[in-house]
């Protein structure tokens, strides 16, 4: 999570472990451009939230962070750390989505890019484990992992997991992930869905343990006035939010094409569209064309911090998504006392209860998204009962208990006591640098 000048914090946890922790972790930050927080999407949020905590309870964190390419005539910053076990080197290599598979070109050149920082981060101090918190980073470290020796935790988010079960892979790319996936220490998967999905592809040392909405920070708070004013909303108005980075998954068109349906029925809606990414010119291109463009609210990417004013400035949210892991901005949204009106996908109906701590609808059926939105909005106490149901769950997970699960996970991965096959891994480890140490001197005396 971010302040307000831009610093990477959390929240000290109880119950820090007499031996910490040495973790080199691999994973996307959100950063600043500009001095504008940029690329806060719910994976960088993710880590945003998980590695100053672990950092927190003592463990040292080293952080090769990924980013997407500069913008041209930009101006990109790392957020500065309030922790002395946080260190992160920032821009080290190219964020791509793992939606697309990375061409031979692009695999060489991260591949030497990680491998640099790597092998120094190394040589500074060995770490116990590895963090690799995307699928596709499997791919560039998987074997510098084998090479050292060193235990290995992957954190799947699902979305390149998603891409393989599609076919959007090449079959022969394909299979290189898998088998990479399948050799990882430990895979951790954020939603039970997603570990479903792994273990159809023959990935079997996985587990689950599920996002959550640190519920102290995202808490219901009552419609700030002075947000509404700068956003000439009427005290009064019913409000309709959408919170996500706009890409083509997240279906925010559907959203337009509703509102044309939900605006004869209830002209005093206004629509309030927080996050920015490469849909949001077709989406308020499509709301001029319909005529809605004066309903409709789009505010772009506001800092994490700044993210539950703008929530709990709303009555409903939707969320028409096609796919999505166990998305943060569902459980910030139900931590905040607000009704989400989501699309029936798995992700979806892990985090809700239809009709109790939020309402689905068919993914794509703009029609039944446009009824159900005035339903939800003209009945509130209905409206008020599903967001008090979904409080109540958000305060039942909190991140000491989340937190817990991926120490223990890491714990048990680095010690690899527990697994007879991890410790014939490491006597074949062990006799080959011996045969490796041997040939050397004998070249050496050869050269002598």
């Amino acid at each position: 999570m971010a302040d307000a000048r831009g610093a990477v914090t959390g929240r000290p946890v109880a119950g820090a472990a007499a031996a910490p922790l040495n973790i080199v972790a691999l994973a996307p930050l959100p950063f600043l451009q500009n001095d504008s927080p940029s690329f806060a999407g719910g994976g960088t949020i993710f880590y945003v939230e998980l590695l100053p905590r672990l950092a927190r309870l003592g463990h040292r964190i080293r952080v090769i962070a990924d980013a997407p390419p500069a913008v041209r005539g930009t101006q990109r910053s790392g957020l500065a750390s309030d922790s002395p076990n946080l260190f992160v080197e920032w821009f080290a290599y190219e964020h791509r989505s793992s939606l697309k598979p990375p061409t031979p070109a692009f695999r060489k050149r991260t591949s030497a890019q990680i491998q640099r920082v790597f092998e120094r981060f190394v040589a500074e101090q060995r770490p116990d484990a590895v963090l690799i918190g995307r699928e596709v980073v499997s791919l560039y470290m998987l074997g510098l992992c084998q090479q050292y020796g060193l235990p290995t935790v992957l954190i799947s988010h699902g979305v390149a997991i998603a891409a393989l079960l599609r076919g959007v892979y090449p079959s022969g790319l394909a299979r290189e992930l898998v088998e990479h996936l399948q050799q990882i220490d430990a895979v951790v998967a954020v939603a039970s869905h997603i570990e479903d999905m792994l273990r159809r592809l023959g990935v079997t040392r996985v587990q689950t343990i599920r996002n959550i909405a640190d519920p102290t920070t995202f808490r219901p708070q009552p419609k700030d006035a002075a947000l509404l004013q700068a956003l000439r909303i009427a005290p009064a108005q019913p409000v309709v939010g959408h919170v996500s980075v706009l890409r083509p998954a997240k279906r925010t068109a559907d959203i337009v094409d509703s509102a044309a349906l939900v605006l004869r029925a209830r002209p005093d809606v206004v629509y309030l569209v927080v996050g920015d990414g490469p849909c949001r010119g077709d989406v308020e291109e499509r709301a001029r064309q319909r005529g809605l463009l004066s309903r409709f609210r789009f505010v772009g990417e506001v800092a994490h911090e700044q993210v539950p004013r703008y929530v709990n400035l709303c009555d409903l949210v939707l969320l028409p998504s096609e796919r999505e892991g166990l998305a943060l901005a569902c459980l910030e949204i139900q931590a905040c006392g607000r009704v989400i009106l989501a699309s029936d996908i798995p992700g979806a109906r892990e985090a809700i209860v239809d009709g109790e701590t939020g309402v689905l609808f068919p993914t794509g059926d703009v029609s039944v998204l446009a009824a159900e939105t005035v339903r939800l909005i003209e009945d509130r106490a209905l409206l008020e009962a599903i967001a008090g149901r979904a409080r109540a769950a958000a305060e039942q997970r909190m991140p000491s208990q989340w937190l817990e699960g991926y120490t223990d996970v890491l714990r048990r991965v680095a010690s690899r006591e527990s697994d007879p096959s991890d410790r014939r891994r490491k006597r074949r480890l062990a006799r080959s640098e011996k045969t490796a140490l041997a040939h050397v001197a004998s070249q050496s005396v050869r050269s002598g």
